[in-house]
């Protein structure tokens, strides 16, 4: 209980901005069917994962090595804030893949309107 505070600090500040953001960008994917022809933005998200993975990567790469070895330092820190900079490309990686990896049956009854 006396590390709540300190939760929903980082809740509010961290998080919820997070979300919020990506659900906004979601939102404005949707409406302009972005991903409405998945088929022809193939090699487009291919590019993507490679950009993506690894900024991504290298970010949690940053992060753990400060965690580990200059924990409680400034470094530490930036690296929190690299981290977070870097950890929704990695989010795009994801996406980008599980699109490319998905049947086109998959995806293809909920493109069409």
């Amino acid at each position: 209980m006396e590390q709540l505070p300190d939760v929903l600090v980082l809740l509010v500040f961290f998080q919820a901005p997070a979300a919020l953001a990506a659900f906004l960008l979601g939102l404005a994917v949707g409406r302009h069917q972005a991903l409405g022809d998945i088929a022809r933005h193939r090699r487009t998200l291919g590019g993507l994962q490679w950009a993506t993975f690894t900024l991504g990567m290298l970010g949690g790469v940053v992060y753990a090595h400060a965690s580990l070895e200059h924990s409680g330092s400034a470094y530490q820190i930036l690296a929190l804030g690299i981290d977070v900079i870097t950890a929704p490309l990695l989010t795009a990686a994801y996406a980008a893949t599980v699109l490319r990896l998905a049947p086109r049956d998959m995806y293809q009854p909920w493109c069409r309107r």
